[in-house]
């Protein structure tokens, strides 16, 4: 067993002898999930899931999206949003893995004399930013022999939605 966390994430690998059942493996690990989802933080924005793989498998399909007119923030989206979400509904599909996106960058000039003066700091403006920027699974949908997570790329992408962003709330206001 080994497992990897990344920010907002962890999985953990379990290998199994070659002789066990990968149905057998997967009710076990079920039954794990189920068992430890009591002592799970209640703040989880979606319950932990599983799949089963087989390591040994090697990618079978590659592909790469471009366009001579779109930006590449664009393409990445549509690859997220669209081709993903299909080719991984397709059966037999055990995972989709997108690289070599572009996401956009936000950047963020402070006047730190006004930040004093609202009584904020620079750990409320990053706090606020942070979560502004979550971009979460927003649900997932557990049929009978697979399950899949709903994704939207609700972003701020560009300045205007970031005036509306609220860093902190005093004496009950904005």
């Amino acid at each position: 067993m080994t497992s990897t966390s990344y920010l907002g994430t962890a999985a953990v690998t379990i290998q199994f002898d070659l002789n066990r059942s990968i149905d057998g493996a997967a009710n076990d690990v079920q039954a794990a999930i189920n068992a430890a989802s009591g002592q799970l933080p209640k703040t989880l924005p979606s319950p932990p899931t599983y799949r089963k793989v087989n390591p040994a498998d090697s990618p079978i399909m590659l592909l790469s999206a471009t366009s001579d007119t779109l930006p590449l923030t664009t393409v990445s989206d549509a690859v997220d949003a669209q081709l993903a979400q299909q080719i991984s509904q397709i059966s037999g599909v055990a995972q989709v893995v997108i690289g070599g996106q572009q996401k956009p960058s936000v950047r963020v000039q402070i006047d730190p004399a006004k930040l004093v003066a609202k009584g904020l700091s620079l750990e409320d403006v990053r706090a606020a930013i942070n979560i502004a920027t979550v971009d979460s699974p927003k649900g997932n949908i557990d049929g009978a022999t697979r399950a899949y997570t709903i994704y939207a790329n609700d972003q701020l992408l560009t300045a205007d939605p970031w005036n509306d962003v609220i860093i902190a709330y005093r004496n009950g206001g904005p």
